[in-house]
């Protein structure tokens, strides 16, 4: 699935600013509220992020 969001470019510019790629931040945020929440497991995250078990942990 693919999700769409609108940011404003000031606020655009201050997060890529601040930390890099705002869609990969996005994507982070949301797989690590699910996580939090418990409506995701950890080998979800790990396939939404692209990232091994070990790293997903330390992440």
């Amino acid at each position: 699935m693919e999700v769409t969001l609108h940011v404003p470019h000031d606020v655009a510019k201050r997060l890529t600013a601040a930390g890099g790629d705002v869609s990969r931040r996005a994507l982070e945020a949301l797989a690590l509220e699910g996580y939090r929440e418990h409506a995701l497991a950890l080998y979800q995250v790990s396939e939404m992020l692209g990232l091994s078990r070990v790293e997903t942990e330390d992440f």
